[in-house]
């Protein structure tokens, strides 16, 4: 009877060992886990700091651009009208022509720091979107 009963309490110590061994790896894991996710937290509020400050000359270049367009824009209305006063004209013909190239070519810079100022408000706005997910990664792996 007392082989048994050392035997039964020997296996129940054995088994309560057993189940602490496991929550402590599972702990070391979950803060190895935490760790790694503090680090890439930090990293990436780092480059969400660098982005949103490359941001504000971003949004003046594409304001100029938009400006600067929509006076070569204007130029070429100009020039239109009054090769329209003279058609017979080669030199207001070419200013018009030439009014013309410049208001394309203006629009199209226009056009690309527009799509550069959108690019970047979009990696911004998936920045934040992973740090958060992250950051309630954390938060579970933390209670």
């Amino acid at each position: 009877m007392k082989s048994f009963i050392f035997s039964l309490v020997l296996s129940c110590s054995c088994f309560c060992f057993g189940q602490t061994a496991k929550d402590s790896i599972q702990w070391v894991k979950n803060t190895q886990k935490a760790q790694e996710l503090t680090a890439k937290l930090v990293e990436q509020r780092t480059e969400l700091a660098e982005l949103e400050a490359k941001l504000i000359p971003i949004q003046e270049e594409a304001r100029e651009k938009t400006e600067t367009a929509k006076a070569s824009s204007s130029d070429n209305k100009r020039a239109a009208s009054k090769l329209e006063n003279d058609l017979d004209s080669r030199k207001k013909a070419r200013r018009a022509r030439n009014a013309g190239d410049q208001a394309a070519d203006d629009a199209k810079k226009a056009r690309k720091a527009s799509n550069r100022l959108e690019d970047a408000e979009k990696d911004i706005k998936k920045l934040k979107s992973r740090i958060k997910s992250n950051e309630k990664k954390l938060e579970k792996l933390v209670q």
